[in-house]
């Protein structure tokens, strides 16, 4: 989708000065993709992070039995 906005971000700069609104507005939804990408991620990182911290607590309780 984020390549998509960008594509269409180009078009219409090319059009010109009478599609202004258009151009920002697009420039716009790009800037939001973009930045939702960027909030997933992050979700994403963390999530990670507290399952691999997860997993080593778990790796260190069952040294501790043995």
């Amino acid at each position: 989708m984020a390549i998509y906005a960008k594509n269409a971000v180009r078009e219409e700069k090319r059009k010109g000065p009478e599609n202004k609104s258009n151009y920002e507005d697009m420039i716009d939804r790009r800037d939001t993709l973009q930045e939702v990408a960027r909030i997933l991620n992050m979700q994403y990182q963390a999530v990670s992070r507290m399952i691999t911290v997860k997993q080593e607590v778990n790796k260190e309780l069952n040294m501790n039995l043995s």
